[in-house]
């Protein structure tokens, strides 16, 4: 899932800072740099490929950047990509200042796309990014659940909007019926374990992971 704006999280977190130095890696074509450098801070885009937008041209897992360099990494859609997250998150951690912040998703249940190597649960991630960073924090992509994710990857751009119907509908109904059939358990230590469960589903048919972190292990 390309991410073409500024997440909420991100533009109201630099929003109560004043010229900072963002990196956005594996950027690709999008608005961020626009919207960034619009808040007067400083935007270094880097990808593999040189395009429209991007900065620098280099390997994310291997960084040209001093240590210390950033107060802001922005890294939305790539660890999947990434054929070695820990050495990607070792650079991140290289670049970014003590008190800096990474923002960033993950893929979970998207289809595969573009050679994508590692689809992580949010427990699977969690483990990546704290060996990293003392402070992490994983909620599931707002707007992007299991199914949206297929049907909008899958379908042309003509037919988006109906694939963004179809995934809606489908991320109503499993919802739908597994809450009816929890409603229906005469047991009541079944129901309450099954309404535990309930609670989970946003990460259980997440597309994507959104997370934050913040204090570097260096």
């Amino acid at each position: 899932m390309g991410v073409q704006r500024l997440p909420e999280e991100v533009r109201k977190y630099l929003e109560t800072k004043e010229n900072c130095m963002v990196l956005d890696v594996a950027c690709g074509e999008t608005e961020i740099p626009i919207e960034v450098r619009r808040m007067g801070h400083n935007y270094i885009g880097c990808d593999i490929k040189l395009k429209r937008g991007i900065d620098v041209r280099c390997d994310a897992l291997n960084l040209p950047f001093k240590e210390s360099s950033f107060d802001c990494v922005l890294t939305f859609a790539t660890l999947e990509h990434l054929k070695d997250p820990c050495i990607f998150f070792r650079e991140i951690c290289r670049v970014l200042k003590n008190d800096g912040v990474v923002f960033g998703s993950s893929a979970f249940l998207e289809p595969f796309h573009e050679n994508s190597y590692f689809h992580l649960s949010h427990k699977g991630l969690e483990m990546v990014l704290s060996k990293h960073f003392r402070n992490v924090e994983i909620r599931p992509f707002k707007g992007w659940d299991c199914f949206t994710a297929i049907y909008r990857m899958s379908y042309p751009e003509k037919l988006q909007f109906l694939a963004k119907m179809l995934g809606k509908v489908n991320y109503f109904l499993i919802i739908f019926i597994r809450e009816l059939i929890v409603s229906m358990q005469l047991n009541k230590k079944k129901r309450e374990r099954k309404l535990k469960e309930l609670e989970d589903d946003r990460y259980r048919y997440s597309g994507a992971f959104f997370f934050v972190c913040s204090n570097p292990k260096k």
